[in-house]
Parts: structure tokens; C-alpha cells; sequence
């Protein structure tokens, strides 16, 4: 369990895990402690199904945690999925994996407020309003007043995404990569922008083909902002290429020359008709719809810091 879910203690190299964190028991067992199984009117039912973001730190909740736990989650579909398709139209009537999934109905933010998950750029609410508009949100105080209740909660589905919990699950962990067990349900695509690709294990679980175009499409359905979005058939042609830039920053940016020197490669390459190049730069202020319109595009990307890995991630593959 200690794969599953940790203390999350703040330190990395201190991550506590006995059973005050998580104990599983048998039926019986149950019994033995008086837990209270058997009476209903103790007993207070959580339907449908909750994801639970187990972190202090919410920043990168997106790309770190959810990511592997939809992947993880929309694997229950592989066995019946549709042959693989290069990308389903926006118009495809086809069902996405939001039809053939039980919906999410909560996410359960249990360590932090909402002050902690409503990042100041408000990409984690704009992705959770975009793709889970129905969904509710709950934070550390609503499962205070559970804890001082007393009562037995039974959830009837539940998605844990601890990141800790996902760095005890072995295998190597370059700089900004977050490798986990695929029962950590837990999830980084940063590695796409760092060097060669380490997998988290979460994306080694077979899929339907849309796992991932259809939250893209649920964010764009509506878009009818200043970028063309042209038919994903363009990628047929020759690579999209965007570079992410954050030189006008004042933190995790790229040296001014090396910075100069990507951007002349990349110019090259388009110079040379091997690819299509942007270079753009998002500021807090810019509308969303844009930038992941501008990114979705994108058949190859390049960041110089993780901070954009929520968007990117999502809407380049």
C-alpha cells in the first residue's frame, strides 16, 4: 500500500507510511475493530466515482497526478476499445471514453484548500471546468469535519494520485521526471520536454486510441476564438513544431544565447521546408482557448521550464 498512498509529508526523503496512514482489513476484521460495517444507519455512502490528489502541492496537478490517473483509469476500456485512429475528428460521432466511463463526479482535494489548488495562473481550474464541468470539488476542510464525525464512509469508487507515494515505485528519476508504479495512479509528461523519454509506468497500460484527444476536444468544442484550427490532417504533411519560450520571465528561463541559438535552429528547419516552426510565449493574462488552440496543433514541443506542462501535455499529443 505504500505504492497506493503516503502521509504526504512535505520533505521528499521523509515520507512516512505505517498503518496510521493506510490499513487495509478483512470484512471480519472490520468486525473485530467495531468499525461499524454492518450498521447502515452508521453508515453514510459516497456514490459515484472520486479522484483524490493526496499532495501539498498542487501546482503542477494536471501533468504530475492526473494525467497517470486517467490513463490508469480509462485502461479499464482496452479490451473493448476501437482500433487505433490517428486522430478522431471533432465531429466523429463515434463515443469518446467520457460515454463509456462512470463519470467523475468529485475531485477531493484532502491535504490542501482551495486557495492551494487555484493556482494564480487558474490553469487548474480552467482545465477541471473545461473537462469536468459537473464535477465537485472538495478540500481538506470538508474532510475534517468527516474525520470529526465519526462515521463510516464507504466511497463507491475511488482514484488515488499520490506523487509521493509514485517516486517509491523504482526505476530511474532524471531531473523534472516523475516515474511511478501504475498503482500510484499518479502521472508527469514533463519528461517529453527534458531529453530521452523515461515512461511512467501509468503509460505503459494499453488504452483506447482517445484517451487523451477526447479531454482536447471537450476543452476546444466551443472554441471560436482568433486561431484556426485546421484539420488534424495537416500533420500528415510535415511536423508542427512549437518552442514554448519563457525569456521574458524572471525565473526558469533559458540563457539569452541559447535561447537565440534554438530559436535559429528551428528557423531552419522551417527555412529548409523540414517543418513548421511557432515560437510563442504565454503570459497569466492570455486567454486559455488560445493557447490550447495554438498548441494543439503542435506535433513536436519544447518548453524551457515544466511550469506549461499542464496545457501542453494535454493538447500535443
Amino acid at each position: 500500500m505504500k505504492l497506493v498512498v503516503t502521509d504526504g509529508a512535505n520533505s521528499w526523503n521523509d515520507v512516512k507510511w505505517d498503518e496510521s496512514v493506510v490499513r487495509v482489513v478483512s470484512l471480519q476484521e472490520a468486525r473485530e475493530l467495531k468499525i461499524g460495517i454492518d450498521e447502515t444507519e452508521s453508515v453514510e455512502s459516497i456514490d459515484g466515482t472520486s479522484v483524490n490528489p493526496k499532495d501539498v502541492s498542487i501546482y503542477h496537478l494536471i501533468g504530475e497526478m492526473f494525467l497517470g490517473a486517467w490513463r490508469t483509469y480509462t485502461s479499464i476500456l482496452a479490451e473493448s476499445s476501437d482500433a487505433p485512429v490517428a486522430e478522431r475528428p471533432f465531429s466523429s460521432k463515434k463515443k469518446t471514453v467520457f460515454d463509456r466511463l462512470p463519470a467523475i463526479n468529485r475531485f477531493s482535494f484532502v491535504r490542501v484548500n482551495s486557495e492551494r489548488v487555484y493556482d494564480h495562473a487558474n490553469l487548474n481550474d480552467f482545465f477541471l471546468s473545461k473537462v469536468f464541468p459537473h464535477a465537485e470539488r472538495e478540500f481538506v476542510d470538508d474532510w475534517r469535519a468527516r474525520a470529526s464525525s465519526k462515521k463510516l464512509y464507504r466511497f463507491e469508487r475511488a482514484i488515488i494520485a499520490d506523487r509521493k507515494a509514485g517516486h517509491l515505485g523504482g526505476g530511474p528519476k532524471p531531473m523534472f521526471v516523475i516515474l511511478t508504479s501504475p498503482w500510484a495512479l499518479e502521472a508527469s509528461l514533463i519528461c517529453l520536454l527534458f531529453g530521452p523519454l523515461h515512461r511512467d509506468k501509468a503509460f505503459e497500460l494499453p488504452v483506447p486510441s482517445t484517451w487523451i484527444s477526447d479531454m482536447k476536444d471537450r476543452i476546444l468544442r466551443n472554441y471560436q476564438g482568433s486561431v484556426t484550427l485546421q484539420d488534424p490532417g495537416h500533420r500528415k504533411s510535415k511536423p508542427v513544431i512549437t518552442y514554448l519560450s519563457r525569456q521574458t520571465a524572471t525565473f526558469r528561463r533559458l540563457k539569452q544565447e541559447t535561447h537565440e541559438e534554438l530559436v535559429a535552429g528551428l528557423q531552419s528547419l522551417e527555412q529548409e521546408g523540414i517543418a513548421e516552426v511557432h515560437v510563442e510565449e504565454f503570459a497569466d493574462g492570455d486567454a486559455k482557448e488560445d493557447q490550447v488552440a495554438k498548441l494543439s496543433r503542435t506535433t513536436v514541443r519544447g518548453c524551457s521550464a515544466p511550469r506549461y506542462s499542464t496545457l501542453s501535455s494535454v493538447v500535443s499529443l
